[in-house]
C-alpha cells in the first residue's frame, strides 16, 4: 500500500488558510487532520509527524512526503527543515515538491537561477542578478539597468523590495539591504579589549563576568537586483492547485511601483479579461511541474512575465475567496463557479500529482 508522511513544524502547521471574515494578514493552520482523512479514502495509509519527533529510520523508501516550510525571522528554522528534508532523501523518500522548489521557498536568489535554467525563454524575465556580498556589487553594476528594483532574498511580499533610478541610489540601498547583525558566540582571539578583560577575570575568579559574545554586524544578506518592469499597475496572484487556475487581481499602492499587500484586490469574472496571465501561467505550470504553486504574474500592454513564484507554503487567500477557478480544456479557459475548499483542493492536487507520475 502507499504511503504518505505530512510533517508539520513546531506549530502543528502544514500551510496556513484564511479565516472567514477576517482581515488578510490573519491565518491558522490548514485542517492537517481533514487531509489526511481524504488521503486515507483515496487508499493511501497516512501518517502525521512534527519534524521533532521524526523518526527518520522508520521512513521507507518511496514514501511520499508533504511538508512544512518557514518564513520564520532569518530562517534558521526553515534551515533545520533542511536538515530533515535531506535525510528523508538519503532514506529515498519522495518529496511533494521536490527540494530543489523548498530551496527556492524566500529565497529570491535561487529563484533567478532556477529562472535562468527554465527552458521556455519568456519565463527566464525580468531576469536578476543575485549577489551575496556588497563587495561584489562592483563585478555586476555595469549590467545593471536603471530604474532597477533591489529585492532582499528572504524578504516575504513586498518588504525588502526597493526602487533605484540611479547608480548612487543602487549603492545605497544594497549596502542597507545587505547589512545584518549577528552574535558571535565563537572564541574571538584579541576582537576587542573589553572581551580579553572579561575572559582574563572568568579564569582569575572562575565566574563569568556579563556576557561574553559578541555582537557583529556584516553586510551579506544576498539581494537581487532587476530592471523595473515599466508600464505596471499592478500584478496577478495565480494560485494553480492541479488542473485549476484561481486569479486575483492585485493594483499598486498609493504612489509605489508594489503591489502585494495594497489591498486592492479583485476576481476577474470571465476568462477572456485575463487569458494572456492564464495562459502565461499554463507555460510556468509546464516547467515547473509541482502539485501546487503560487505565481506572480506582471501583465504590459504586449506580454506577461512572472516576477515569483512559491512551491510551499503560500498564502491560499486567492483559492479561498475567489468565486470561482479556471480551468483549460484544450486551449480554451472554461470557468467553475463556486467556493473551493482548502484541504478538499490540497489533497486532491497531491492525489492527481501521484496518479500522474
Amino acid at each position: 500500500m502507499k504511503k504518505i508522511l505530512i510533517l508539520t513544524t513546531y506549530n502543528d502547521i502544514l500551510t496556513t488558510k484564511q479565516p472567514e471574515g477576517t482581515a488578510q494578514a490573519t491565518a491558522v493552520t490548514m485542517d492537517v487532520a481533514r487531509v489526511k482523512e481524504l488521503l486515507v479514502e483515496a487508499g493511501f495509509t497516512v501518517g502525521i509527524s512534527s519534524f521533532a519527533t521524526l523518526d527518520i529510520s522508520a521512513v521507507e523508501a518511496g514514501t511520499y512526503v508533504l511538508y512544512a516550510s518557514s518564513e520564520d525571522e532569518g530562517k534558521f528554522y526553515k534551515q533545520y527543515i533542511e536538515d530533515a528534508l535531506l535525510a528523508l532523501l538519503g532514506r529515498g523518500a519522495v518529496l511533494l515538491p521536490e527540494f530543489k522548489w523548498f530551496r527556492a521557498h524566500g529565497n529570491k536568489v535561487f529563484q533567478e537561477r532556477l529562472r535562468a535554467s527554465f527552458s521556455d525563454e519568456k519565463l527566464q524575465e525580468p531576469a536578476g542578478i543575485g549577489i551575496g556580498h556588497v563587495r561584489e556589487l562592483d563585478r555586476v553594476i555595469g549590467n545593471v539597468m536603471y530604474p532597477a528594483v533591489i529585492k532582499s532574498s528572504g524578504g516575504a511580499g513586498s518588504r525588502g523590495v526597493v526602487r533605484a533610478d540611479s547608480e548612487r541610489a543602487l549603492w545605497r540601498e544594497v549596502s542597507r539591504l545587505m547589512r545584518h547583525t549577528y552574535y558571535d558566540f565563537g572564541y574571538t582571539r584579541g576582537l576587542r579589549f573589553g572581551l580579553f578583560v572579561k575572559r582574563l577575570l572568568r579564569r582569575i575568579t572562575g565566574k563569568r563576568v556579563g556576557d561574553e559574545t559578541v555582537f557583529r554586524s556584516a553586510q551579506t544578506n544576498a539581494v537581487v537586483i532587476q530592471p523595473l518592469i515599466e508600464g505596471l499597475d499592478g500584478d496577478y496572484k495565480v494560485l494553480y492547485f492541479y488542473g485549476k487556475y484561481f486569479v486575483l487581481s492585485r493594483k499598486n499602492r498609493d504612489n509605489d511601483f508594489r503591489a502585494s499587500g495594497s489591498g486592492k484586490f479583485t476576481f476577474p469574472e470571465r476568462a477572456e479579461e485575463v487569458r494572456d496571465v492564464l495562459d502565461f501561467a499554463r507555460s510556468a505550470v509546464k516547467e515547473i511541474d509541482t502539485p501546487m504553486m503560487s505565481l506572480d504574474i506582471g501583465r504590459t500592454d504586449t506580454r506577461c512575465y512572472l516576477i515569483e513564484f512559491q512551491c510551499v507554503y503560500f498564502g491560499t487567500y486567492t483559492l479561498q475567496f475567489a468565486p470561482c477557478c479556471f480551468v483549460p480544456e484544450g486551449e480554451n479557459w472554461i470557468r467553475r463557479e463556486g467556493k473551493h475548499i482548502l484541504e478538499e483542493e490540497y489533497a486532491g492536487a497531491i492525489l492527481k500529482y501521484i496518479n500522474r507520475h
